[in-house]
């Protein structure tokens, strides 16, 4: 009789400290891994900026 092992790999929250910190951002669902780029600090900035602009709109 033979075991047949899952070959997909569940990845955990111990996992993520054993990846390199560098610019990526690593998410875990569902066992799965996925690996994105940072978003570039234009983007950063713009989102910062249409945040400030919709805070005066609603909040003043």
């Amino acid at each position: 009789m033979s075991q047949t092992a899952d070959p997909r790999v569940r990845w955990t929250m111990t996992d993520l400290e054993l990846l390199p910190d560098i610019s990526n951002r690593y998410e875990i669902i569902d066992g799965e891994l996925l690996v994105t780029k940072a978003l570039h600090w234009g983007h950063q900035k713009s989102t910062t900026n249409t945040t400030a602009e919709l805070c005066e709109q609603f909040f003043e």
